[in-house]
């Protein structure tokens, strides 16, 4: 990564901070709203940055999650206003125990590359070491 993308990844991670920050203060639904939207536009900002293939670190509280396979651990938004997701696949999914139960209510860091799904930024975990409580 570039010395001037990498100036951008820190700046935006600062920005993103104080997004997450002002949400979780925020009481009213259409300025929680306009924030999501914000935070949502950063986060694809930051992948974009991070789709060379290098493994990135992504933050936020867990939110929702499905029971199936796949399964899909929301952030910082239940479904479908998710603002990030990390997904395990089916054949991942027993070395993960129950994450849905493990996580809930709890702010997670999830290491990995970080891929742009119809808009929302996500980590594809193999692994339960790539989650971890922040």
């Amino acid at each position: 990564m570039s010395p001037e993308d990498q100036e951008e990844l820190a700046y935006l991670n600062e920005v993103l901070t104080v997004l997450l920050d002002s949400l979780a203060r925020e009481q009213q639904t259409d300025k929680q709203e306009k924030l999501q939207e914000y935070i949502r536009d950063i986060r694809s900002r930051i992948a974009a940055l991070g789709s060379s293939g290098e493994s990135r670190l992504a933050s936020g509280k867990f939110a929702s999650s499905n029971r199936g396979q796949p399964t899909f651990l929301n952030l910082d938004a239940p479904y479908p206003d998710q603002i990030f997701t990390i997904l395990i696949w089916g054949s991942e999914r027993s070395k993960f125990g129950t994450p849905e139960r493990d996580y809930a209510g709890k702010s997670l860091c999830v290491t990995g590359l970080i891929q742009d799904y119809r808009g929302t930024p996500e980590i594809v975990v193999r692994s339960p070491a790539q989650i971890s409580e922040k």
